[in-house]
């Protein structure tokens, strides 16, 4: 936010990927943040939906250690980094519920079992990379059945690393958050830390989504008014 004001008024030719960048560069140099995805930089850079993918890290922790001008990094090309927009079906909609209590990311994935979490963390990329490409299809083909298909195959995969290694992920409130939406025939899966956190639901279908949105209520879950933002 603070980066989008200042370009707007100061009126700077930049780009939204050299935006992106120089908010990656400052997370990188905040301790609590700089091992996350960033893909919430990207997001809130790009608005709308996008395919991410984040950066070859080593390569840019090494040009921030060189004491390389920011301007250079913010011309240079990241490696690894895509970040592709992608359209949602106008009659496509995003439910977001709270199960009520915040979760830390890193404080989660970096707890459980310290002997198989790196190898397991190597399969669950391994396993989710193609789920990724099965969501970007699905939204380019406008088939929801191949996106549901996938967020569902790709929480299966979160539970999985979960049980690998001794993270306590699920909580009874979203288990049953996500019970709720999959047992309406919709996509849905954990997003963020787990543990307390928040679920996502896709729909075709806006009688379905009022119906889930008054089942996470009188569960306890609370539905979120948020919508996706367009730049």
């Amino acid at each position: 936010a603070l980066i989008k004001a200042y370009v707007a008024l100061s009126e700077l030719p930049m780009s939204s990927i050299q935006q992106y960048k120089l908010g990656a560069l400052a997370t990188l140099t905040t301790p609590n943040f700089k091992a996350g995805s960033m893909g919430d930089l990207a997001a809130a850079t790009f608005g709308g939906i996008i395919r991410y993918q984040k950066f070859a890290s080593p390569v840019i922790f090494n040009w921030l250690d060189q004491h390389r001008y920011v301007s250079e990094m913010l011309a240079a090309t990241w490696p690894d980094l895509v970040i592709e927009p992608l359209a949602l079906p106008a009659d496509w909609s995003l439910l977001v519920g709270w199960t009520g209590s915040p979760a830390d990311t890193q404080a989660l994935l970096e707890s459980g079992d310290l002997t198989d979490r790196d190898a397991a963390k190597q399969l669950l990329a391994q396993n989710t990379a193609p789920l990724v490409g099965m969501i970007e299809t699905g939204l380019r083909q406008a088939d929801f059945d191949k996106v549901r298909a996938a967020m569902q195959l790709s929480q299966e995969q979160l539970f999985a690393y979960a049980s690998r290694v001794g993270l306590a992920y699920v909580t009874p409130a979203l288990l049953s958050l996500l019970s709720i939406a999959t047992e309406a025939g919709v996509g849905a899966k954990i997003s963020g830390a787990g543990g307390g956190d928040n679920g996502i639901a896709l729909t075709n279908d806006a009688t379905v989504a009022t119906a889930i949105r008054d089942a996470w209520q009188r569960a306890g879950i609370t539905p979120l008014p948020l919508a996706i933002a367009f730049n």
